[in-house]
């Protein structure tokens, strides 16, 4: 969040000092938009200084050997009907009376 360099216009407390007119000080982009809003307060002619940035997240580092795949067996033979996806079976029923086929 960016803050403001604002000039106090009418005595305020603002972030636990007791400011008097004249008196600079930096506020919060909401709170700067709202004391200015009840005539408090007004921005200074100093630029809006940006809020800093964040470190960026440091990149997980590269595994130094790629992990070894677990390798199958590979069946050319087709799952038992008990066995099927889901544990469904294979058998088909009509909607109006569901019975098998």
């Amino acid at each position: 969040m960016a803050t403001h360099q604002m000039i106090a216009l009418k005595p305020l407390s603002y972030g636990g000092k007791k400011l008097q007119p004249g008196d600079a000080f930096e506020a919060k982009g909401s709170y700067a938009r709202a004391l200015v809003g009840v005539k408090k307060a007004k921005f200074s002619e100093a630029a809006v200084k940006p809020a800093p940035k964040p470190a960026p997240k440091p990149i997980a580092k590269t595994l130094a050997q790629p992990v070894a795949k677990a390798e199958t067996p590979a069946t050319t033979e087709p799952a038992p009907e008990s066995t099927a996806v889901g544990g469904m079976t294979t058998k088909t029923y009509k909607t109006r009376d569901l019975k098998p086929e």
